[in-house]
């Protein structure tokens, strides 16, 4: 399958020939009129040929190359190669200068670009053959200079086709970087995808089931205790619920009275009516705001926490505060899980950010904004 690179040469190829034989044929053309011995029979040749090579670009700057277009435009050209006794001058024609040679030279390289092999043979054969009886009806007894030239007009063809050939090589080569730097990419989006699911599975579990037990085998659930079943009970269902569909949008408000609801800590809510984010951003915030209400339980020495949420500055941004012992952020591990994974990853997963302000004996303020700064 021809890739991107390949099909932009094809039709830069098929615009440079047309315009290239067009400019030429003009140019070369409009001088070769001014020394012609019949300059009225050279006018009607150079316009002919002009105009034919306008609809011959036409045809090709728009990818259209029927199969009658190459024999035809070999035969316009073999036929002004048969005007040179009429068109260009007999010195010209000795010393090799005559517009008309030039005309053949870009036709019989310009052709490469755009046939195959042998269609590219028979221009050159056919260009070559008439370029040589032109010569031999103008002036026969002066070959010396334009043998030189029927000799040269195929070797320019050759070396037009192998610098095509080398142009497409390139073209391919390209194709299949795009292509392989395309493959990687998208294994890479899977992979990042899959590592993503990942630590929001360990999240989770960190959040739910791991803590539950955790709390369990250090004895912090009495015999008394009666909040145990309900908690193993959301704690299955956060984890048989923890992927989320990426596309969909959901107001955050009624996850976030969930999680308050579900924490050992009392909480003052101060939500709004309703604040609509995307699902995965929902799922990290909610996910965040739980881990932080259970470091309130276990780590703040108070049992109050205040949880805010709003639009600020075009960012959604919900705070978890509370008025506990506080303590040192530098101290903290960068491998501490709750806060590094928990709700930093969290966070960063989906393009937001976690701030943690605090100090010993000041509390401690939670800071979760959607989207990040850098996002």
């Amino acid at each position: 399958m021809t890739g991107a690179a390949q099909r932009w040469l094809w039709l830069l190829a098929f615009r440079y020939a047309g315009i290239g034989r067009t400019v030429i044929a003009a140019l070369a053309g409009a001088l070769g009129i001014v020394v012609a011995p019949r300059s009225w029979l050279a006018v009607a040749v150079v316009g002919a040929v002009v105009c034919w090579s306008a609809g011959y670009t036409w045809l090709l700057a728009r990818g259209r190359q029927p199969g009658w277009l190459v024999p035809f435009d070999a035969l316009v050209v073999a036929g002004a190669c048969l005007t040179q006794r009429w068109t260009v001058p007999a010195d010209a024609l000795a010393t090799n200068q005559g517009w008309v040679l030039a005309l053949a030279s870009i036709t019989v390289v310009a052709c490469q670009w755009h046939t195959d092999g042998w269609r590219g043979a028979g221009v050159v054969v056919a260009v070559d053959a008439a370029y040589l009886g032109g010569v031999l009806l103008a002036a026969p007894e002066r070959l010396a200079g334009p043998l030189e030239m029927v000799v040269w007009l195929p070797v320019e063809a050759v070396l037009g086709r192998l610098l095509w050939r080398l142009v497409r090589r390139g073209g391919q080569r390209a194709d299949e970087l795009a292509a392989r730097a395309e493959a990687t990419r998208r294994a890479e989006a899977v992979a990042e995808a899959v590592r993503a699911d990942e630590r929001a599975h360990a999240a989770t579990l960190h959040d739910t089931a791991a803590s539950t037990l955790l709390m369990v085998g250090l004895g912090q659930v009495g015999p008394a205790d009666t909040w145990l079943r309900d908690q193993a009970r959301r704690d299955l269902d956060s984890l048989g619920e923890w992927s989320t569909p990426p596309g969909r949008d959901q107001d955050v408000v009624p996850g976030l009275r969930e999680v308050i609801q579900a924490s050992r800590v009392a909480v003052t809510p101060e939500l709004p009516a309703e604040l609509t984010v995307p699902a995965r951003v929902a799922a990290a915030l909610c996910g965040a705001v739980g881990e932080a209400l259970t470091n309130v339980g276990r780590h703040a020495g108070v049992s109050t926490a205040t949880v805010t949420a709003g639009v600020v500055a075009g960012r959604v941004v919900v705070e978890v505060a509370d008025q506990g012992r506080g303590f040192t952020p530098d101290e903290v591990s960068a491998g501490h899980y709750g806060v590094s994974r928990s709700i930093r990853a969290r966070m960063a997963g989906v393009g937001g950010r976690a701030e943690l302000t605090s100090a010993p004996g000041r509390g401690t303020t939670v800071r979760l904004a959607w989207p990040g700064e850098t996002a």
